[in-house]
């Protein structure tokens, strides 16, 4: 199987020296895109998130966290409280936060190994403002939309953090790194701006890498679903321009961004490996997610009136975008542990 990983790879690479070569102008304008794309979004809206999530764990500020969320955490997704820091950030900010602030709680000596790798499958989602911005406002042209898919989005994690339940955690194997060891102020800030910087440059070389992969597919007439699956960015914005109906187009897009795609897979495989980290639960946990995202997104095309130019709520813009978002969910939330309590009791 490794041999014909490596072997298709070598293809891949070989091919996309060719396309490169052949299409050295429309190559180099894709990695302009990409390099601009990085500098007015991806870094403004991803690298404060990774400084704060160090410093947050760096500070031990999680323990007040871990004990309000541990009613909530333990019974949905069998893991400590403090699994819902990096729940919440991964819900609010996007790809790879969540997965940065669970490779920061196992570097911290805050959680066992199993516990973060289980962790892993449900904590790291795309955040409002790309949801709401590209596929609301940029697909759609309605960010009623965009709400609909963010919703259905962190409902399908919430899920996928109740299967992966089923997995037993163990609470050794911990970090060697005391979660009760003091670090200096001026230490901990520094390590959270030197990881954030190196986190933040990774993520930035896979967005301009896979820029340039699309306008590959492009040219070779390959489908822009395939692109989707290995780029959500670039693919969200090749399939907005795909002749097929509104509610296929939701479906679509729907699973591709809770599959994460290929790009996010390998950025977040480099995190956890420095961390001494497994991605298997999160490569899983993001197949099932997207597999749950498309039947959620399904049924709500189905039964609600949603098309592209009416949503199921409107709403008069009066507060953040993502805050009302992020009210429903917390509802939400707050019904699944009322329901899993019932349960329990009867």
């Amino acid at each position: 199987m490794k041999k014909t990983v490596r072997v298709m790879m070598g293809i891949g690479a070989i091919w996309f020296v060719a396309i490169f070569m052949i299409f050295p102008e429309g190559c180099i304008n894709s990695g302009i895109k990409g390099v601009f794309l990085c500098i007015d979004t991806v870094i403004p809206s991803l690298y404060p998130f990774f400084v704060c999530s160090g410093i947050i764990t760096g500070l031990g500020l999680i323990k007040p966290l871990e004990k309000l969320m541990s009613p909530l955490m333990r019974p949905l997704f069998g893991v400590s409280g403090k699994g819902a820091m990096p729940f919440v950030m991964g819900c609010i900010s996007g790809y790879p936060v969540g997965a940065v602030c669970v490779a920061d709680l196992y570097s911290k000596g805050e959680c066992s190994k199993s516990e973060c790798e289980k962790m892993l499958a449900f904590c790291n989602n795309s955040g409002p403002l790309f949801i709401l911005g590209v596929i609301g406002v940029g697909v759609f042209k309605n960010p009623q939309i965009g709400r609909i898919v963010y919703i259905i989005h962190i409902f399908s994690a919430i899920i996928t953090g109740m299967i992966f339940k089923l997995f037993r955690t163990e609470g050794t194997n911990v970090c060697e790194i005391s979660s009760g060891k003091r670090v200096g102020i001026a230490k901990v800030i520094t390590d959270a701006f030197g990881n954030a910087t190196a986190n933040i440059i990774s993520v930035c070389g896979y967005v301009i890498f896979f820029c340039v992969v699309g306008f590959a597919l492009k040219v070779c007439g390959i489908s822009p679903v395939f692109h989707g699956f290995l780029e959500i960015s670039g693919g969200a914005e090749a399939i907005s321009e795909m002749p097929i109906d509104f509610e296929l187009k939701l479906l679509i897009l729907s699973g591709m961004i809770a599959f994460s795609g290929l790009s996010v897979i390998l950025q977040v495989v480099r995190i956890v490996r420095n961390a001494n980290l497994s991605a298997k639960f999160y490569i899983w946990g993001k197949i099932i997610q997207g597999v749950i995202s498309v039947i959620l997104t399904f049924f709500v095309v189905k039964f609600m009136p949603v098309t592209q130019k009416t949503a199921v709520f409107e709403y008069d813009g009066g507060y953040g975008e993502w805050n009302i978002s992020l009210g429903i969910i917390f509802i939400i939330l707050i019904l699944l542990l009322y329901i899993n309590k019932k349960a329990v009791d009867n």
